[in-house]
């Protein structure tokens, strides 16, 4: 790539994550940043250890250069002092729907060279962060942006940090030509980082070596495990490199009508930097935000933060176990037709004025169940990481009390509880209703490797190179991998059936735990159908450890329909 001075910054968004249609969105207007980084802009740490630095963003006083805002309401950015990852603030940034606008980020100057390390911390409250189902209502919470050569028309980000669908995502374009518009890059992977971590502080270093060509380097770490090793072309042959942005960028909305987050300690550093130099630190106020996003709409809800015997509960979410998405709001009264539900594996959430300290659930009727949730999300059956536990229920009766407290374990000052009665059917003819587990602990996964008399069954898992979407090998159950062995570390698994099926519901469990409903190709990390007809696979390095997959059949889309014969196998990473 040629530098030249920096120039006026083009904006521009677009993103698709597998097997989503792709839409090209309208550009903003342009702005200029009015401060160039160089490789020998070294500031000086607040912590001695820290070399090499460019950038260190703390959010500690009014002053953020050489950040620049891209924001149009009073809310769109402020100074935080009800969280912080270090210190005592944090950045505070909010989007609403009402706003009519696409984005609220800050953003730094463009790059001068191509090697650059990147580190910041993100929390991302849940009652601010329900998962959208419906079409193309992704969010960017980060991006590298691309700065157009004269006369280029703007194109997709190169790199981008997607929440889509409730898991987080890297999508990744490159072009090798000088001059190059969207028809004409060069290719796209997509890479699942897992699902999004709500309602805790998220560290993030990122280490990226800009290139069109094959000496390009992508890789994450995510709350200090790396989960992504990528080797190859990451960006556009431009004449500059991109500059960085973060906050949130949504043109979409659906049914949500507002995202808001919190930013901390950024840092960025040149080539001869180390993980160690921009990764987040230090033990700050880890106190969860106290957010109030929906008695007051059109106020910052850090403005009446409330008192402790403002905590309460104010709904019940009922939750899809398979997908981990929402299915609707429980009303007190309510019937649940199984029946009609998308899964009979479901899970209940308690929603809260804002993150409390625990949250006490005692379950009476046709169960009897208590439990007292430290962290959220609040869900009755328990979750990791918000991957939910699922329960079958029998039909009848119940009632849910949900109590909120101060403090961990059920302890401390309690706030105003939320009781609702609903009652569990299985439709009018069924004469044969789920049967739930009868222990204490739900089910976590209720299929029961039946054999379908539909045939339809999982019959191997191929190992796929994410970079170059060709396949490995067939995986053996008690297969060690050894990813140094491999042509690349970037791995997706794909199961294979003995004849189409509706949909294949993986479950991985073990060192990482992932769950997810898939249209052919059925892949554990996502895919896409590019323009020729190929796919695209995406691309994860899983950590050392031991893993459980299971596949499941089922006649029908979205895991409906008859089960058939799954396939289980444990396998062994290693670096």
């Amino acid at each position: 790539m040629k530098i030249k001075l920096l120039l006026s910054i083009s904006l521009l968004s677009l993103f698709t994550v597998a097997c989503e249609t792709e839409e090209i969105v309208e550009l903003e207007a342009a702005v200029k940043s009015e401060v160039e980084l160089t490789s020998s802009s070294n500031v000086t740490s607040v912590d001695s250890y820290r070399n090499n630095l460019m950038v260190e963003q703390r959010f500690e006083t009014t002053y953020i250069s050489p950040f620049n805002k891209q924001v149009y309401t009073s809310h769109g950015f402020a100074l935080s002092g009800s969280a912080a990852r270090t210190g005592s603030k944090s950045a505070r940034i909010e989007l609403r729907k009402a706003d009519n606008k696409v984005r609220s980020e800050i953003l730094l100057p463009a790059e001068t060279s191509s090697n650059r390390w990147y580190g910041l911390s993100m929390y991302l409250p849940s009652s601010y962060w329900q998962t959208s189902t419906e079409v193309d209502t992704w969010d960017i919470i980060a991006q590298w942006h691309a700065m157009e050569d004269d006369g280029e028309a703007a194109r997709f980000p190169p790199i981008a940090l997607v929440v889509s669908k409730g898991r987080l995502n890297v999508v990744m374009y490159w072009a090798t030509r000088s001059n190059n518009t969207n028809s004409t890059i060069s290719g796209k992977k997509v890479f699942d980082l897992g699902p999004v971590i709500k309602d805790k502080w998220v560290d993030f270093v990122f280490h990226i070596n800009f290139s069109h060509e094959s000496d390009g380097i992508f890789d994450v770490w995510l709350n200090g495990t790396k989960t992504l090793d990528y080797s190859g072309p990451n960006s556009y042959n431009d004449n500059e490199y991109p500059y960085f942005k973060t906050g949130i960028y949504k043109r979409k909305w659906g049914s949500i009508t507002k995202r808001a987050l919190f930013i901390d300690d950024i840092r960025t550093a040149g080539g001869g930097a180390t993980y160690a130099d921009v990764a987040p630190s230090g033990s700050g106020s880890n106190n969860p935000p106290v957010e109030d996003p929906d008695t007051t709409p059109d106020t910052d809800p850090e403005t009446d933060p409330g008192s402790s015997t403002d905590q309460k509960v104010e709904s019940f979410t009922l939750i899809n176990a398979d997908t981990d998405r929402e299915i609707k709001t429980i009303a007190n009264g309510e019937t649940l037709d199984l029946a009609n539900l998308p899964t009979k594996n479901i899970n209940i959430r308690a929603n809260t004025s804002f993150p409390v300290g625990s949250v006490y659930f005692n379950l009476s009727g046709a169960k009897t169940y208590t439990k007292t949730e430290g962290g959220a999300p609040y869900s009755l059956f328990g979750d990791t990481n918000s991957d939910y536990a699922a329960w079958q229920p029998a039909t009848g009766q119940y009632t849910l009390k949900a109590t909120p407290y101060t403090e961990a374990g059920g302890k401390g000052e309690a706030g105003t509880a939320l009781t609702v009665n609903f009652t569990v059917v299985s439709g009018s003819g069924s004469s044969n209703p789920p049967v739930e587990d009868g222990g204490s602990t739900p089910a976590i996964d209720p299929v029961t490797d039946p054999v379908s008399s539909s045939g339809q069954k999982v019959i191997s898992f191929t190992l796929i190179n994410g970079d170059t979407d060709r396949e490995i090998k067939t995986i053996a159950n008690g297969e060690t991998l050894n990813l140094a062995n491999l042509p690349t570390k970037n791995i997706n698994i794909r199961a294979n059936t003995n004849t189409t099926v509706g949909s294949v519901k993986l479950n991985l469990s073990g060192k990482w735990t992932m769950s997810k409903t898939e249209s052919a190709p059925y892949t554990l990390f996502g895919d896409e159908k590019k323009s020729d007809g190929s796919i695209n696979y995406g691309g994860i390095v899983l950590p050392s450890g031991d893993y459980t997959l299971k596949a499941t059949p089922y006649t029908e889309s979205s895991g409906q329909g008859t089960a058939g014969t799954p396939l289980t196998i444990n396998f062994t990473i290693t670096q």
